[in-house]
């Protein structure tokens, strides 16, 4: 039934991102900043992507510069895409749960790129602020990441029926 859970996948673009990160309130990014040291930890024990990893400590980073004031020039949709990603892998049960093996993490993986794609030109000056290098010289290559994860997407099976009626099928235990 993993076909079923994959097919959660289609969900999850800009729109998705910007329609959550618009709505983070003062007390999310709260709760976001006091969870990123929890995201910090399932990255390291997922060992995902070197480049996915990076882009989601890169917003983990952001974050904090901001909740302690160091970093202001973010927007807000910047800093609520940086704590809806942060909410988003913390929260065992989002569209893939976590507890399946082999591929609960994939949604996870997804929204940090969608979210790096979303805040990229805003995420590079913030690199440039914290690290003082210029984008040619920064060590992520985002293009190659972000159509290496697409291309493997692509190459999952297709469903045996619309994604539509799979996401609204009940889960049988």
């Amino acid at each position: 039934m993993a076909v079923h859970w994959l097919a959660r996948l289609a969900l999850i673009n800009q729109a998705y991102l910007r329609r959550h990160a618009c709505n983070i309130k003062e007390e999310d990014i709260a709760r976001a900043h006091a969870q990123t040291g929890e995201v910090e930890s399932r990255l390291r024990m997922q060992k995902l992507l070197n480049s996915v990893a990076q882009e989601a400590g890169d917003l983990i980073a952001l974050l904090r510069d901001y909740w302690q004031g160091r970093y202001t020039k973010a927007p807000k949709k910047v800093i609520g895409a940086a704590a809806f990603t942060i909410m988003y892998i913390v929260n065992p049960f989002d569209l893939i749960p976590d507890y399946l093996l082999g591929i609960g993490y994939l949604d996870d993986v997804a929204v940090v790129n969608v979210a790096y794609l979303f805040v990229r030109k805003d995420l590079e000056a913030y690199r440039r602020w914290r690290y003082g290098v210029k984008k040619s010289d920064y060590h992520t290559n985002e293009v190659d990441a972000t159509q290496q994860f697409s291309e493997q997407i692509l190459a999952l099976p297709e469903p045996d029926k619309p994604v539509h009626e799979l996401l609204t099928t009940e889960v049988k235990k």
